[in-house]
């Protein structure tokens, strides 16, 4: 899928079921970008300096600190998109937004982006991370392909 989901946290939680590549080879030092598995999906955490100017750009002046994380996540939409059509796996579009959230879950502020062909942002949403996640559910396929960041905390 020609799309790009960002997920911005304060601080980096695994969720139980999601391998933490990174930490099996670097132990204690701080490796970027961290590297996390959850079954055929990869998702890559940098140091939200490395944000897209597009996504920093939407958020309250001041929201997102240095200290952040990005986590990058298009092999979720392209789990999803695969999942989603006519012969998806039943349960599995739940299970990757269980994930999600539990990524979300124990920091007090969060961001999520979906940016259909990874440049384009066309409403901004203050919210729940359930209502983000929802969102996202729907937006995977066209014709609702509309190119959102959500944000609370």
């Amino acid at each position: 899928m020609d799309a790009c989901l960002d997920l911005l946290v304060p601080r980096i939680h695994v969720p139980a079921g999601v391998d933490d590549v990174t930490s099996r080879w670097a132990g204690e030092n701080e490796v970027v970008p961290r590297i996390f598995r959850f079954g055929d999906i990869e998702l890559r955490a940098y140091r939200a300096g490395n944000a897209p100017d597009l996504v920093l750009r939407h958020l309250p002046p001041g929201y997102v600190h240095d200290d952040w994380w990005i986590i990058t996540a298009g092999s979720v939409l392209d789990a999803l998109e695969h999942v989603s059509g006519p012969r998806g796996v039943r349960g599995e579009p739940e299970r990757i937004a269980a994930m999600l959230l539990e990524l979300l879950e124990p920091v007090s502020a969060w961001a999520l982006a979906f940016q259909p062909e990874c440049e384009r942002i066309d409403e901004v949403i203050i919210g729940t991370r359930e209502a983000a996640v929802e969102r996202l559910l729907a937006s995977i396929h066209p014709p609702s392909r509309i190119g959102f960041l959500a944000y609370g905390g």
